[in-house]
C-alpha cells in the first residue's frame, strides 16, 4: 500500500443550528486515508456520516478543524478552484444518485470527462458499461431509470475518470446481492489500476469487511469496529 496520504480531516468539527439548539455533529474527529486504502464507516442513521462525506468533497464547510486532499486545505480554495479539483481528483457516488435529469444515462457517466476535457476513454467506458449490466440503458433519461439502475450509472460516472478518491454513501443499498458483489469488485479492481482510495458509508457489514479498516462513528468521533 502506498504510504501518500489523500485524505485527511484533523480536529474535524460540524455543528449545526436547529431552532435554539446547536447540535455538533461531529466533534474533534480524526481521519487519515492513504492511497489504495479502502475505508468503511459505519454508524447509526443521523449521526453525521454523509455530513462527513461532504466535507472531505468539499461541499460543506467545517466548523471548526480542517480537511485536506493531496495536502491542499479544501476551505482554503476559492469555488472555482474547488469545483475543478473535485471534478478531477473525487469520484463522488451519492445516496440519491444526483443524476442530470436533462441528459442521458451515457452523457451523465461522460460528464466527468466533458468537465476534466479528457479523451473519451471507450475501453474504460465499456469496461464500466458490462462490468455494471448498463448497456441496455445508455440512452435512457434518468426518468427512466429504476433506483438501481440509477445507482449503477451514477457508479459509472463516479470512475470513469479514474479519480484519486472515491467517496461512496451507501453504494450498494439500492442493488441485489449479486450486482453489490460485482460493484465491490469493480472498487477493487479500479483502486488497483488507477491507485485510488475509497471512503464508503455503509449499513452493509459484508461490503464494510471488505475494506482494510471499519471505523464507526459515534458522538462525532471516529472509532475502529469491533
Amino acid at each position: 500500500m502506498s504510504s501518500e496520504t489523500i485524505l485527511q480531516a484533523t480536529n474535524l468539527g460540524r455543528r449545526f443550528r436547529v431552532g435554539q439548539e446547536t447540535i455538533d455533529v461531529l466533534a474533534g474527529l480524526e481521519l487519515s486515508v492513504a492511497r489504495c486504502e479502502r475505508v468503511a464507516i459505519m454508524g447509526a442513521s443521523g449521526c453525521g456520516k454523509t455530513t462527513l462525506l461532504h466535507l472531505a468533497a468539499g461541499m460543506d464547510t467545517p466548523s471548526n478543524g480542517s480537511v485536506s486532499l493531496l495536502g491542499t486545505d479544501l476551505a482554503q480554495l476559492a469555488e472555482p478552484a474547488l469545483t475543478r479539483l473535485r471534478a478531477r481528483r473525487i469520484g463522488l457516488i451519492f445516496q440519491d444518485f444526483n443524476l442530470i435529469d436533462s441528459l442521458t444515462a451515457l452523457e451523465n457517466i461522460r460528464l466527468p470527462l466533458w468537465l476534466n476535457r479528457q479523451p473519451e476513454a471507450p475501453d474504460r467506458l465499456s469496461a464500466l458499461v458490462e462490468t455494471l449490466g448498463i448497456s441496455a440503458l445508455l440512452d435512457r433519461m434518468p426518468a427512466a431509470l429504476s433506483g438501481g439502475e440509477k445507482q449503477r450509472v451514477a457508479i459509472a460516472r463516479a470512475l470513469i475518470h479514474q479519480p484519486d478518491l472515491i467517496l461512496a454513501d451507501e453504494p450498494t443499498g439500492s442493488l441485489d446481492e449479486t450486482t453489490a458483489d460485482r460493484v465491490l469488485a469493480l472498487f477493487d479492481q479500479v483502486i488497483g489500476s488507477s491507485q485510488s482510495a475509497l471512503l464508503m458509508v455503509t449499513h452493509n457489514r459484508e461490503a464494510a469487511r471488505l475494506c482494510e479498516r471499519q471505523l464507526i462513528l459515534r458522538n462525532g468521533a471516529l472509532q475502529p469496529a469491533a
